[in-house]
């Protein structure tokens, strides 16, 4: 049975992960990276209970902070509606923060859904593009879908169905307005 350690679970001992031989740059500087409270919960099978506190800090350079506000700037930069659609692929909320650090965490893999959407776009047949999202991964699909719908391509819940899910994101990449198709390209290009 797993077993959920809280405050009041005695633990059997501590862990602590040392990062001392690691040596930061002069200018570095520290950024406590605990959350709210220092003990992340971790789950124990059939055995002692672990508790494990947060020692590591991140170490922000000069060079990190300047891409992350460049990133923050290109972002609120957007316009609402490519916002929206990269939150899509993202899979995160439309605010300039929340694109911001998905952007920022996921890297290129984030915007696979981008890239496989306009793939799917540019078949030649409804029967090679269904087969295409056949093979998507199901979070990928899943975003791709999100994408579809902030593109307003798609809307409702989706099927419950991978083969109708499948069918769905073919029939609305192939179906893409121009305008749709543009601001798709535009993003998807982003990722090669």
């Amino acid at each position: 049975m797993l077993t959920p350690l809280n405050e009041n679970t005695d633990a059997a001992f501590d862990t602590e992960a040392s990062f001392d031989s690691y040596d930061a740059p002069s200018d570095a500087h520290e950024v406590d990276a605990t959350e709210e409270g220092s003990v992340d919960d971790v789950i124990v099978s059939d055995g002692p209970t672990v508790k494990r506190k947060a020692q590591r800090a991140i170490r922000l350079t000069p060079a990190i902070a300047r891409r992350v506000l460049a990133e923050h700037a290109a972002v609120q930069d957007m316009d609402a509606e490519t916002r929206r659609v990269l939150a899509g692929a993202l899979g995160t909320d439309d605010t300039v923060e929340a694109v911001t650090i998905s952007r920022l965490t996921a890297g290129r893999a984030g915007l696979t859904p981008l890239a496989e959407l306009a793939s799917l776009a540019q078949m030649s047949s409804p029967f090679a593009a269904m087969v295409e999202a056949m093979s998507m991964d199901r979070d990928v699909a899943r975003r791709a879908r999100a994408t579809l719908v902030a593109l307003g391509a798609l809307n409702g819940a989706p099927p419950s169905k991978p083969e109708a899910v499948a069918a769905e994101l073919a029939e609305a990449a192939l179906g893409l307005t121009g305008t749709q198709r543009d601001t798709l390209d535009r993003l998807a290009a982003q990722v090669a």
